[in-house]
């Protein structure tokens, strides 16, 4: 069987680094993102950890233009939706979420605001 690592990128995102004006050090620094065919990605952070500035970055990578062919006018929200992901895997010990100290859960909308529903599907371990 074929190895996800052996199929090309659909996206690469490399070194983002960003810096808010007046401000001494970079708000992120070293955000890499490879994405594979079938690959997802979450975002999670506590607060101040640089998840809106993540999406500041997303809006400039990726703003809303003209230059996309989508009749519906919500094609930038697709692709960031494609660069972040649809999903993310957590771990639950006891009825709690384990999450490191910095760790939040950030659920993102690209093409809102919209009312959505949250799939969540528990599998147990063994």
């Amino acid at each position: 069987m074929k190895s996800r690592d052996s199929e090309p990128p659909v996206a690469t995102v490399e070194r983002v680094e960003f810096t808010y004006r007046g401000t001494t050090g970079p708000a992120l620094r070293g955000i890499d993102l490879t994405l594979r065919p079938g690959e997802m990605v979450g975002v999670m952070g506590a607060s101040g950890a640089g998840k809106s500035t993540l999406a500041k970055c997303l809006n400039r990578l990726v703003p809303n233009g003209h230059y996309f062919t989508h009749a519906e006018g919500n094609s930038a929200a697709h692709v960031k939706a494609s660069l972040i992901g649809t999903s993310q895997r957590l771990l639950v010990d006891r009825g709690k979420l384990l999450l490191g100290t910095w760790q939040a859960l950030y659920l993102c909308e690209f093409d809102g605001p919209r009312e959505r529903r949250v799939a969540v599907r528990i599998c147990a371990d063994g």
